[in-house]
């Protein structure tokens, strides 16, 4: 009877054991640091950029779509900087509030095209992120996604701006020659 009862408690304890061990020696998934969405981020001193994309129908212009948070007390100007299709550097800027969040690119009120990007939807396209009078920056490679996906459908790059014709240039129009 003893040996039925050790026998009963070793198996117990080998079940016990051999059920619950596996997170003795697995990683903690937890600790390791990763993006959750589609894009990517980015820590610049009290500056996070959080889940940069870019999203096109044709790989010309790219609307980004990312938020910028500042959790330092003063304010910070965020240069984004790319290479367009000729090889010619473009800057946009950002301002961010001290201690305040700011989304980009989620309306078309506040969307930042990338025009002449010239990329293949699909693919990376690099990045700079720098934050004014901060000799740090990061170099990303935002991936290009197109409008298949229904969240991303309505915040694809609209026409580019036409320029308002200004009073001289309707003045030389209507002048005589």
């Amino acid at each position: 009877m003893k040996a039925r009862l050790a026998a009963s408690i070793a198996l117990a304890a080998a079940l016990l054991v051999g059920t619950s061990a596996c997170t003795l020696v697995s990683v903690n998934g937890t600790l390791k640091p990763y993006q959750p969405s589609d894009g990517v981020g980015a820590n610049i001193g009290d500056v996070q950029v959080r889940n940069m994309l870019g999203l096109s129908e044709d790989g010309e212009d790219v609307a980004l779509v990312f938020s910028v948070v500042n959790s330092g007390s003063s304010n910070q100007t965020v240069t984004i900087q790319f290479t367009d299709g000729d090889g010619d550097k473009h800057d946009v800027d950002v301002d961010v509030p001290a201690g305040e969040s700011v989304p980009v690119g989620h309306t078309a009120d506040d969307q930042l095209v990338l025009r002449g990007a010239d990329v293949t939807v699909g693919s990376l396209i690099p990045v700079y992120v720098y934050v004014k009078d901060d000799e740090t920056g990061k170099g990303l490679q935002i991936p290009v996604l197109d409008g298949t996906q229904l969240e991303y459908s309505d915040l694809l790059p609209g026409p580019a701006p036409k320029p308002s014709p200004s009073a001289s240039a309707v003045d030389d129009e209507a002048a005589p020659e």
